[in-house]
């Protein structure tokens, strides 16, 4: 059986990613506290502990190494402190795996190493597909550094960057901020609603995770993103009639930038318009393409 190794497997996307993988792969996960790991993704992964004083590690075993880790954004001011943990935890963990691939006597035949949609910044109007340009503020480059983070791997490995956009998902993703306001019959869009929000749905990030790392002639940088972007009053409308609520209470646009700063500016405001032109070339087919059903399916449950 082939071993896959992953960073990052306790997250929102790396538990759902490593329940499928176990179905036909060995899995090691990499965590700073491996019993917490187990106790959380089962009996059937093995876990490693993750020790940052050590430049590498042998990988030598394993098939693919998938990295998923990273502070969250969604969650904290963003603070001197906090901006430093979102930027830190990406690239130390993506430099620790790429080293450790370069220095293995065998190497691994896939990298996997997550990225974000924020590389392209906030353009009203713009089209973004895998070959745009990286954009502007923090998000950009963050994602910028993460991804020359990978660099140091080496050709005999099959190296893929994966920019996701929103991820929508019960219990995790934007959507369990998102849905809070029509609880209590508030809900509507962010600032204008105009703004296009690249999201995709949680099932599509995992299966386009492992179409790509089982795909041989899968490499570079895709875009994990659904074909239909929506915009943000698109999204309020889908979700008021799914939860059978009112969606037109916009969340002003000067409170989120008031009271969220530069993490209201490019969470809640960005426009994105971003397509998966890569992924699609390679034949990947979505579960859910379309915004109504990806949140029917999460929703309507």
């Amino acid at each position: 059986m082939k071993k896959v190794f992953i960073a990052g497997a306790t997250g929102f996307i790396g538990m759902r990613l490593v329940e499928k993988l176990t179905e036909k792969y060995s899995v090691t996960v990499l965590s700073r506290n491996p019993y917490k790991a187990k106790s959380f993704l089962g009996s059937r992964i093995e876990a490693m502990a993750w020790e940052p004083e050590n430049p590498y590690m042998d990988l030598s075993d394993f098939y693919a190494v998938i990295n998923l880790s990273g502070e969250s954004i969604a969650s904290g001011y963003w603070n001197a402190e906090k901006k430093k943990k979102i930027l830190d935890s990406r690239v130390k963990m993506t430099t620790f795996l790429a080293n450790s691939i370069a220095h293995s006597s065998g190497k691994p035949e896939v990298f996997l190493s997550s990225s974000a949609v924020g590389y392209y910044g906030s353009s009203p109007g713009t089209l973004f597909t895998e070959k745009s340009a990286r954009g502007e503020g923090f998000l950009a480059m963050v994602c910028d550094a993460w991804e020359k983070a990978t660099e140091k791997t080496v050709p005999k490995t099959r190296k893929v960057i994966l920019r996701i956009g929103g991820v929508l998902g019960k219990d995790g993703g934007m959507l369990s901020k998102m849905i809070l306001p029509y609880r209590f019959f508030a809900g509507g869009p962010f600032g204008s609603g105009k703004q296009y929000i690249s999201w995709i749905h949680v099932d599509d990030v995992r299966d386009g995770i492992l179409f790509l790392m089982e795909n041989k002639k899968s490499s570079g940088i895709y875009n994990l993103t659904a074909p239909n972007p929506a915009n943000s009053r698109e999204i309020a409308t889908a979700i008021g009639k799914i939860l059978h609520r009112p969606s037109f209470l916009p969340f002003p646009e000067f409170v989120a930038k008031t009271f969220l700063g530069e993490m209201g500016k490019e969470l809640l405001l960005a426009d994105q318009f971003v397509l998966p032109e890569h992924l699609l070339q390679d034949g990947f087919t979505f579960q859910f393409p379309h915004l109504e059903e990806a949140l029917s399916d999460i929703l309507g449950k």
